[in-house]
């Protein structure tokens, strides 16, 4: 199966399986080039249903995509889904483009041999055209390799729901594609999208307006409500509340106060993965954090994240540019739910 399927259908769904939850977008792509948002839904999946992205309750996780999947249409079929994790690999190439074009892949592969330090036995291996040079000698491109079990799994996931994969991205091109649509970059400069999600943070890096590289961090708000529930001897099922919105912290100072000394962890992943980038941009430092995930939707973490780092941010809002009826937000804003749907909107709005 290709990684990088697209598909020019006028409705998408996006589905975004995730440590956590499940999440489905599906758009409506218009004439005029917008994308309307026809519905969208989340569900929990069981606890340790999904552990590093490795599926463990294979039952337990079907539910809950057939679940969300019903909610916002039962007769969907088709859906584009995403990876990542430690087994999943991407880097960026550049490659003389052979006069032949319909031989670029077996330039890439020799390439992906000499990155890869498994080699490329028992990977899927595709990749997507970020820029052509001037005079068309040269491409920059993003490699993805992903081993061929692990995809697999997923694939066998969908087919026994009876669903139909037509796409399969991974989760830092998904952000990318969000990136574009939402805002305007106008620097050159580097930035990251942070997408912190229940297990793992991804970083997207962006440079001269172009996606320049990807890190992952083995730290989310799981790690960060274990903190917090250490630290204040919470019990797991108040802890459970807290995480979903059931219930709320009583004393937000003490809260925020935990919180400064929870994110720890994560701030070091960070400033490991900073200057990974700022060797490979050759001691450029990052000038703008876009962060995004379900993480955003605890109290004062993009504060905190950002005054620890000292580099400005803003939320990355998947929905700010999207057409919506106002009657699919009945129950709350939509600011207060569109962060953890930046993966699964990247996924629907794919298509070129």
């Amino acid at each position: 199966m290709k990684i990088f399927s697209k598909k020019k259908d006028s409705v998408s769904v996006g589905l975004d399986i995730g440590s956590f939850s499940i999440k489905v977008i599906q758009l409506e792509h218009l004439p005029n080039g917008d994308a309307k948002l026809l519905g969208y839904s989340m569900k929990e999946i069981p606890r340790e249903a999904i552990v590093e992205k490795e599926i463990r309750d294979h039952e337990g996780v079907l539910d809950s995509i057939q679940t969300a999947i019903e909610k916002v249409d039962p007769a969907i079929r088709e859906v584009s889904i995403s990876l990542c994790g430690r087994r999943v690999f991407t880097d960026i190439l550049q490659v003389k483009i052979p006069k032949k074009k319909e031989n670029l892949r077996e330039s890439i592969m020799v390439e992906a041999e000499q990155k890869l330090p498994m080699g490329t036995e028992g990977l899927t291996i595709d990749y997507d055209i970020i820029k052509e040079s001037p005079d068309g000698e040269t491409a920059e491109v993003v490699m993805v390799a992903v081993h061929s079990d692990f995809l697999r799994d997923y694939v066998l996931l969908l087919q026994d729901g009876g669903y139909h994969i037509l796409g399969v991205d991974v989760d830092y091109i998904s952000l990318y594609n969000v990136l574009k649509q939402n805002i305007d970059i106008e620097t050159d400069d580097p930035q990251v999208i942070i997408n912190i999600g229940h297990s793992i943070t991804n970083l997207t890096f962006i440079q001269n307006k172009v996606y320049q590289g990807v890190r992952d961090i083995s730290s989310g708000t799981l790690d960060i409500w274990r903190s917090l529930q250490n630290r204040f001897r919470i019990t797991p099922e108040d802890i459970h509340k807290l995480m979903t919105g059931a219930s709320q912290w009583e004393d937000p100072a003490e809260f925020q106060s935990g919180l400064f000394a929870a994110t720890d962890e994560l701030k070091m992943g960070l400033d490991m993965a900073f200057s990974y980038f700022e060797n490979l941009s050759k001691g450029q430092s990052i000038s703008r954090l876009y962060i995004t995930g379900g993480g955003t939707l605890i109290p004062f973490l993009t504060d905190i994240i950002s005054e620890k780092l000292e580099i400005p941010h803003q939320i990355l809002d998947p929905f700010s540019r999207l057409v919506y009826e106002p009657s699919l937000f009945t129950n709350q804003t939509p600011d207060k739910v569109s962060p953890m749907f930046s993966v699964a909107v990247g996924l629907a709005l794919r298509r070129d």
